[in-house]
């Protein structure tokens, strides 16, 4: 997960400090600082809320996507993975 950040649309409420204070705080200048752009799996749940809940929007996620060419050979094998998921991290997309 990435955050992506426009200051020309942040209005500086601190919605986003508040959510997620180890990622976001504010500068001297009140000017907002983002400590990580690559945010670490435990926080990602607390900066997911923090970006819906900008008012502005100024912040918002970006989830990283992975696709890889599956050879024909082992495309049930790989289908069946991806039902067997739990979470659904991994999915098939029919071409």
């Amino acid at each position: 997960m990435k955050i992506m950040y426009n200051p020309s649309t942040c209005n500086h409420y601190g919605v986003c400090v508040e959510e997620a204070q180890e990622v976001f705080s504010f500068a001297e200048d009140g000017s907002l600082l983002i400590q990580t752009y690559d945010i670490p799996a435990n926080l990602e749940d607390k900066v997911r809320d923090a970006c819906m809940m900008c008012p502005t929007q100024a912040i918002q996620v970006e989830e990283l996507i992975q696709t890889y060419d599956i050879p024909a050979n082992l495309e049930d094998k790989v289908r069946d993975a991806c039902m067997m998921c739990p979470t659904q991290a991994i999915q098939v997309e029919e071409e």
